[in-house]
């Protein structure tokens, strides 16, 4: 479960919540562990990440003019529009 924790002075972080169960030998729970997870860089990045995608997705669907995608090193063409 991923929470947004904010404060009233400070910008939202976004945690991970979890919850580890310990067992008794007959496999019973008998105890909840909890833990957080500042996973606030990780979000970030992503959502970079995903917007990048989203502008070469519109470029490449858009533009006027042929494009081509090819892994140079291999020569091996990913796609071609």
């Amino acid at each position: 479960m991923v929470k947004i924790l904010i404060a009233d002075d400070e910008p939202a972080t976004r945690a991970l919540l979890l919850l580890t169960p310990m067992l008794d030998d007959d496999g019973n729970v008998v105890l909840l562990v909890p833990e957080a997870r500042d996973i606030t860089e990780t979000k970030q990045a992503e959502d970079l990440l995903r917007g990048s995608e989203q502008k070469l997705g519109l470029i490449y669907d858009k533009a006027p003019f042929a494009i081509a995608l090819a892994r140079l090193p291999e020569g091996i063409m990913s796609e071609c529009r």
